[in-house]
């Protein structure tokens, strides 16, 4: 109960930061060999069962349900290392004048949301074929 406490203390500066509770659990997981894991549980909360992933308990839930430490988890999310990496996702994000997620950004020519999917996989393999003649 001590470290929930601590963690809900520091929390409201994570939400006034600018990056989500959730883009910076993620940031945390970064290295744990759970990334997608994680990144398909946060999306199954959010999209599928309404959960808010920007909110601790919805964070616990989602670290508790891939077997990963909730309390390690939103100590590390919550981190001034974080909120750095959080802060430079967000400057790239703006910087490439990305219009929503997922964007990708392949020699500057931006490629948006699930029907980009398939143009920015032609862009990469037309750009590999180019490369290799």
């Amino acid at each position: 109960m001590n470290s929930q406490k601590s963690v809900n203390a520091t929390n409201s500066d994570a939400r006034t930061s600018g990056a989500s509770l959730s883009a910076r659990a993620y940031d945390a997981v970064l290295g744990m060999g759970r990334e997608q894991e994680f990144d398909r549980a946060l999306f199954r909360a959010a999209w599928v069962h309404g959960q808010d992933v920007n909110e601790e308990g919805g964070i616990r839930d989602v670290a508790q349900s891939v077997g990963l430490d909730a309390d390690r988890l939103l100590q590390r999310a919550l981190a001034e290392e974080t909120s750095r990496t959080a802060h430079a996702a967000l400057a790239a994000f703006d910087r490439d004048e990305a219009p929503g997620v997922p964007t990708w950004v392949v020699n500057g020519q931006r490629f948006w949301g699930k029907d980009g999917v398939d143009w920015v996989v032609y862009e990469v393999q037309r750009l590999l074929t180019a490369s290799s003649a």
